[in-house]
């Protein structure tokens, strides 16, 4: 009933949401393949996509085609609710994942509620081309991975290959999974004393379906095909220091994304996350104690117990080990956020322990009721936030650091400029005529246009691309040759420039303005800024 619950939330919500900066070139990247594979058009080289796992783009391009969509709003709708799906999916894959774990079908469907209350990977869970998937089909090869060393049979291989190959040829991240499966196999095989048996299974076992994993990975990665070796090596190399040079917000401060402090990661983590969350993921944080113990001594804890440990850290302290480009909050870390919630069970399954084991009633029941009260107000707070924000759940921050309101001026808000699009509907809504409508502003205000009605499209015509270097800033340097509107996210809130502006729209989110269109007008007209 749960899962039919928020799978009837995510088809009644999908279509409200804005086009974020990165879909065009996901779109066009599914394309470009599809045409690839099935023309035989050569893949251009120049371009930074190709160095992206095709996967979901291009199956998200083959459904699109089957439905005969061409249209430019039946194409964003569909994809956002292809992103959805595969979200819903992998929660169903999390589930089954948690129960096994947990070995409890309650503690299963909270691990699933912390992962869905969390504002931000909701939210993104519509339009975040990339790192939503891949957090998906991370889920989804854990979960096999489970189900593998449950069993070893080919079958299960083959499948956990499979799925593999397809977080894989997402983002190349997805060898991890291999790693994880290479780790939890070689501690059943130390708990088992070393045996030969038990060690000759275990390595055909993890062979085999290493094969059936490197098989999908080149069958599903066209760029692959010519050299699968130098394709991988060369996927790496890009990502490992991504040439990304705009400076992020980070408390207050621009810093480049290749001189990030040590701290950004778990900072964002910790801000953008319900704190009983975080509170909880400590707590269970000890029991690697518990675990690391268990594996050293061979004592009765499961090899699996150590999964959520190896999926949590070893990515996070990487990328603080080899100083990887990040910027946008920790988004390119999402993945790891399904293992934080399992961590964070953990602490709750802990907490609950020691809380029945109070021997004085009177005592047990009020530590009962006041732990339940603490979880269910704070997770309530980040609901309610969702339903007050919606569709901008994803400026959510936490009251560890004093809510949407306590980050102004301290971190990036909508950094993928989604609110784009109310801003534009406010635009056709506060101007009931027919003549054009002239837009300046970063990619987000003209990629928008493409998911209003088409009616609405017809009005907006592009009057200038605003580089990204120059996003959120004044519009001062823009060669005005006629009256426009000027649409920006803005970052941080910091919007003291546009009181020069005659302001035409704004996004709001709990009193703090996350976007704005001011009008501007030629130079000469006395109608320009005051």
């Amino acid at each position: 009933m749960a899962f039919a619950g928020f799978f009837i939330l995510g088809v009644a919500i999908f279509a409200d949401f804005g086009v974020s900066w990165d879909e065009v070139s996901h779109f066009v990247y599914g394309r470009v393949m599809l045409d690839h594979v099935i023309k035989g058009v050569p893949l251009p080289q120049d371009a930074d996509f190709i160095y992206y796992g095709p996967f979901f783009d291009t199956l998200s391009q083959i459904v699109i085609r089957l439905l005969g969509f061409s249209d430019s709003r039946q194409v964003y709708l569909a994809k956002h609710f292809l992103t959805f799906l595969f979200f819903f999916v992998a929660v169903l894959f999390f589930y089954r994942l948690c129960r096994a774990y947990f070995g409890n079908w309650i503690a299963a469907l909270i691990a699933c509620l912390f992962l869905v209350v969390h504002p931000r990977i909701f939210a993104e869970s519509f339009y975040n081309p990339k790192d939503l998937p891949f957090l998906s089909s991370f889920v989804i090869a854990c979960s096999t991975l489970q189900w593998y060393v449950e069993r070893k049979t080919v079958w299960r291989a083959l499948l956990h290959g499979l799925a593999t190959a397809i977080c894989t040829d997402i983002r190349v991240l997805g060898i991890m999974i291999p790693a994880m499966t290479l780790s939890v196999m070689a501690v059943e095989v130390w708990q088992a004393r070393i045996q030969r048996e038990t060690l000759i299974k275990a390595v055909l076992g993890f062979a085999g379906y290493a094969l059936f994993a490197v098989f999908f990975t080149v069958l599903l990665w066209p760029y692959l095909w010519p050299n699968p070796v130098a394709g991988l090596v060369s996927v790496f190399e890009r990502f490992a220091k991504y040439p990304y040079e705009f400076p992020e917000l980070y408390f207050g401060e621009y810093v480049l994304p290749t001189q990030l402090p040590w701290h950004y990661v778990p900072v964002w983590i910790a801000i953008t996350t319900p704190p009983v969350i975080v509170l909880l993921f400590l707590v269970g944080s000890l029991d690697l104690v518990s675990v690391v113990r268990g594996i050293v001594f061979r004592a009765k804890e499961p090899a699996i117990a150590i999964l959520p440990y190896l999926w949590f850290a070893v990515p996070v302290i990487a990328v603080i080990v080899m100083g990887s480009t990040l910027y946008n909050g920790w988004r390119q870390l999402f993945f790891v956020y399904p293992a934080f919630v399992m961590i964070s069970v953990r602490g709750l399954v802990r907490l609950w322990t020691l809380v029945r084991l109070i021997t004085r009633d009177a005592i047990r029941i009020a530590a009962t009721a006041a732990m339940i009260v603490v979880i269910c107000v704070d997770l309530a707070a980040a609901a309610f936030f969702m339903v007050r924000a919606h569709p901008n759940e994803n400026v959510y921050f936490s009251s560890i650091v004093g809510g949407l309101q306590g980050s102004r001026g301290r971190f990036e808000w909508d950094y993928f400029g989604v609110a784009s699009r109310r801003i534009l509907e406010c635009i056709i809504e506060s101007d009931k005529g027919s003549e054009p409508l002239y837009i300046y502003g970063c990619e987000p205000a003209h990629y928008n246009v493409g998911i209003l009605p088409k009616a609405d499209r017809q009005r907006l015509r592009p009057a200038g691309l605003v580089a990204v270097a120059s996003r959120y800033m004044e519009p001062t340097g823009l060669q005005v040759k006629r009256e426009a509107y000027y649409v920006t996210n803005l970052r941080a809130g910091m919007e003291d420039w546009t009181s020069r502006y005659p302001r035409v729209c704004s996004v709001q989110v709990d009193g703090n303005t996350i976007a704005v269109a001011v009008k501007i007008v030629p130079p000469h007209d006395p109608g320009g800024p005051r």
